[in-house]
């Protein structure tokens, strides 16, 4: 925020410490800030952008971004998302944040190496962008688990900077993924915190899912996966749902967040510490999904092992992430050919653009939150391959046949250096290969 522009602080009953600090440190950065408090009774009803009262719309008409610091509550989240979706459809350029659960004791996660923070979730995003499945490994000290889903979007980068005329939660970091519905399959062994139910890895409760739902869960501590159990079920035993979808897979985020260490039962913060995994199941609407529903639940692994489609090596694992450079920006003569040899070749709508000084193809992606970012497609010599194969293809798309001859009249490549070039647009999502 610039000097003179105005921050609304939109909390909780008791949270008046919290306007206070924040107040505070408004006026060194010659900031206003000011403060809305809507007790939880009230949040409860105002599940809709409609039914914000007049003057809380009108403070949010008038201010330059809002920070929500609510109570984590499953009840109050409508109301949240209320204020969060009038306050972006209202302000072009404005910026939301998000804080649900938080309190000045945590305001420190909000600080720390943010530079380093937007690298390592832009990396993890970059392998998740031609991941096409993921295979998560967790153990509860005994024996591992295996879990396994199909990526259905493109990754979600929560880096450090809210674009403008966007929200995002605060502390930022992570990276997370959205599953095709209905088709993950496995067990997780959950060890970091359920919401209210820090674990630290003192113990696990065990998941099983099937078909992308929870179907069981068990574990030896009693109280933690009674826990659990009353998170997602009315009734355990008939297996009823405290909410429509309540049991849906439907997201899995990679924490980068180095200032967070300690598991609160929180999950704003729990899911952001680094080297973590988080499993979300519920509704996943709000960020890009198709699942609908009341409920949100983060679910925290300590210590997961990552690993994407046919990897042998996970790239997170025991608590660190580990990318290798050339797994981060492909390199064309490390890249086998695309195998198939007949078909039709089309752009599947991803934004992409050659530059035109350097020739380089570049992909612009994000799947819901933060500002877009901008990816070079493998590193130099690759990207302009891609480039002279994007421009070949064209809006109308060729056949392969018709491809191959053009790259070679065109940019006298031979059939194996064209075929390379599609399969490195065909690993970041760009192209799709019909068989004829």
């Amino acid at each position: 925020m610039s000097p003179r522009e105005e921050l609304l602080v939109i909390v909780g009953e008791g949270k008046e410490t919290e306007i206070a600090l924040l107040s505070s440190v408004g006026r060194a950065l010659e900031i206003e800030v000011g403060g809305f408090i809507v007790p939880n009774q009230t949040q409860r009803r105002l599940t809709d952008p409609e039914l914000l009262p007049g003057t809380l719309k009108r403070a949010i008409e008038t201010c330059h971004a809002v920070l929500v610091l609510t109570d984590y509550a499953a009840e109050l989240t409508a109301f949240r998302m209320a204020v969060l979706s009038y306050f972006t459809d209202f302000h072009r350029f404005g910026r939301a944040a998000s804080m649900p659960g938080g309190s000045w004791r945590e305001f420190h996660y909000a600080v720390g190496d943010f530079e380093r923070l937007d690298a390592d979730a832009e990396r993890v995003g970059v392998l998740l962008l031609r991941a096409h499945r993921v295979n998560l490994v967790t153990s509860d000290g005994e024996r591992d688990y295996h879990f396994s889903f199909p990526v259905g979007a493109r990754p979600t980068i929560c880096g450090s900077v809210i674009a403008p005329g966007d929200w995002d939660n605060v502390p930022s970091g992570e990276t997370f993924v959205l599953p095709k519905t209905g088709c993950a399959d496995g067990k997780i062994a959950i060890d970091g915190s359920f919401p209210m139910l820090p674990l630290n890895r003192s113990t696990s409760v065990i998941l099983t899912i099937a078909r992308g739902r929870i179907i069981a869960m068990d574990g030896a501590d009693g109280e933690a996966v009674r826990h659990a159990r009353e998170l997602f079920f009315v009734n355990y035993a008939k297996r009823q749902l405290r909410g429509r979808n309540a049991t849906t897979f439907c997201e899995l985020g990679i924490g980068v967040n180095r200032s967070v260490r300690t598991f609160h039962g929180i999950p704003l913060f729990d899911e952001k510490v680094y080297g973590t995994a988080h499993v979300a199941f519920g509704r996943n609407d709000q960020l890009g999904g198709k699942v609908h529903g009341a409920s949100h639940h983060d679910l925290v692994i300590a210590a997961p092992r990552v690993y994407l489609d046919n990897q042998e090596k996970p790239f997170v694992a025991n608590g660190r992430i580990a990318i290798p450079n050339d797994q981060v920006e492909l390199d064309w003569t490390k890249t086998e050919p695309l195998t198939t040899t007949t078909g039709t070749i089309r752009l599947t709508g991803a934004s992409c653009s050659v530059q035109p000084a350097t020739e380089e193809l570049i992909m612009e992606w994000n799947a819901c939150a933060g500002p877009s970012i901008r990816t070079r497609v493998g590193n130099f010599a690759t990207s302009q391959l891609a480039g002279r194969a994007f421009r070949t293809i064209g809006e109308n798309g060729l056949s392969l046949k018709q491809f191959y001859r053009v790259m070679k009249e065109r940019n006298a490549l031979d059939k194996e250096i064209a075929s390379r070039a599609l399969a490195i647009l065909n690993a970041y999502g760009i192209i799709r290969v019909a068989r004829a």
